[in-house]
């Protein structure tokens, strides 16, 4: 089955995008960020005033989401009207001087090799460090960056559970920013959570996999515990503490390329598409004690040879090959984007947003895709076996 996306495409030469608190950032080749009122831009382009299906795709994917409109949605008969409003969406071409970005444009020092953002703050990375600068609706504050963490070549940033921002630096491991104790010391607070070659990381509850191109994937099993603390009007607060690291080759039984989210691992190789569900409690009881191992073929064989990325989703798994992006739709269906040599230039999602967990941004040569996927609140999230389970 052929899978379904609404689309709006922005032209114009990017290197990357990041949309967060309704504003969408656009970095160009040349290093400048443009900060654009996406709620403006998609409301002046939308061919139907007022119109529910562009609002849940593109606006306030909370709707969906969002636990207090669960009952409202889970109505047939709503159910059925809003599937009808997303069949009804044109895609939308905004050419780039159409855009209309703030006055106030910003510029990297250098291309970031990743960016993200959290409670107000742009993190990005790059070959000297961790990054992070003050941003409003109409600017980022770029030349007042505060480093970090210097001297590490950092290569990717995952917005943790627990107010953190976990950074990757290959050979020299996995650490972590305490964003919120970091206020209240004299320096940063880090904490270096891996020595194992680390290219990526994704959160399994309070668990974590460790992703790597070029190494042994791992899986850092972590617990919360009490700890005494004399500045806390308990006496103690609660703190996560490594119980475990698992070789994944060796959970599986086989070697592949090991994705994760929430409450799902995936093992991508020639011979399928493995999944193991992760299962976690208060008892601390996890998917690697006794007797709760089960690993399940979900899907055909991968080409190993030409993956390049991929991610897991609400609403599927997105897996980058050299010629083409796939994404494998929580709803049995394939969404597929080819493309020639040269003319594409990479993707983002948002697993941590409220509003655009939905979306998925494919950057070319000379546009932005950006992409909504709409129908995963309707499947069964306990049984569904393409994406992270909503909680």
């Amino acid at each position: 089955m052929s899978g379904q996306s609404n689309s709006i495409t922005i032209l114009g030469e990017f290197y990357d995008s990041y949309v967060y608190m309704k504003t969408l950032r656009l970095i160009t080749a040349d290093k400048k960020i443009l900060s654009i009122d996406w709620q403006e831009l998609v409301t002046r382009h939308m061919p139907h005033p007022n119109h529910i299906g562009y609002d849940c795709a593109f606006l306030n994917g909370k709707y969906l989401y969002g636990a207090h409109f669960q009952k409202l949605f889970s109505d047939e008969g709503v159910k059925q009207l809003l599937l009808k409003r997303f069949s009804e969406i044109e895609d939308i071409i905004v050419p780039y001087d159409e855009i209309k970005p703030s006055r106030k444009v910003s510029e990297f020092e250098h291309l970031p090799a990743d960016i993200s953002a959290y409670n107000n703050y742009l993190y990005y990375c790059d070959a000297n460090g961790l990054h992070r600068c003050r941003m409003t609706a109409k600017n980022i504050d770029v030349a007042n960056t505060e480093t970090v963490v210097q001297g590490m070549h950092v290569v990717s940033i995952d917005i943790a559970s627990g107010f953190s921002i976990r950074y990757a630096t290959l050979d020299k491991g996995l650490w972590e920013f305490d964003a919120i104790r970091s206020r209240n010391q004299y320096g940063p607070v880090l904490n270096q959570l891996t020595m194992s070659h680390t290219s990526f990381s994704r959160d399994n509850h309070a668990s974590i996999l460790v992703g790597s191109y070029y190494a042994q994937s791992k899986f850092i099993e972590r617990v919360w515990e009490r700890e005494n603390d004399p500045n806390s009007e308990k006496g103690y607060r609660n703190v996560l503490v490594v119980k475990d690291e698992h070789n994944l080759s060796e959970v599986f039984g086989m070697d592949g390329f090991f994705i994760s989210a929430y409450d799902k691992i995936y093992l991508l190789n020639e011979q399928g598409i493995f999944l193991a569900r992760f299962e976690w409690s208060n008892d601390n009881r996890t998917l690697f004690s006794e007797n709760e191992k089960s690993i399940e073929r979900i899907g055909n064989g991968v080409d190993l040879a030409n993956l390049v990325d991929a991610t897991v989703e609400f609403f599927g798994v997105v897996v980058e090959y050299r010629n083409k992006v796939q994404v494998l739709l929580s709803t049995g269906k394939i969404f597929e984007r080819e493309f020639a040599g040269g003319q594409f230039v990479g993707w983002r999602t948002f697993p941590r947003s409220i509003d655009y967990t939905n979306q998925l941004h494919l950057i070319f040569s000379d546009r932005i895709e950006i992409h909504s996927f709409n129908e995963d609140y309707f499947v069964n999230q306990k049984e569904k076996k393409l994406g992270m389970k909503w909680r």
